[in-house]
């Protein structure tokens, strides 16, 4: 998962393009509310734990 500064947005890491650039899905309102992008305005990085 990534995160905007002050966890404002979340997105999730969905993979990397052909050029190795990293892909995030994350909703947005206005654009058919799911949309794949780039790393612009993500921050921080994380791995949630796994309980089970």
């Amino acid at each position: 998962m990534v995160f905007y500064s002050g966890d404002t947005h979340v997105g999730i890491v969905g993979g990397w393009d052909e050029s190795g650039n990293i892909e995030i899905i994350h909703g947005v309102s206005g654009q058919n509310n799911v949309v794949i992008t780039g790393k612009a305005g993500f921050t921080t990085i994380g791995r949630p734990d796994y309980y089970g």
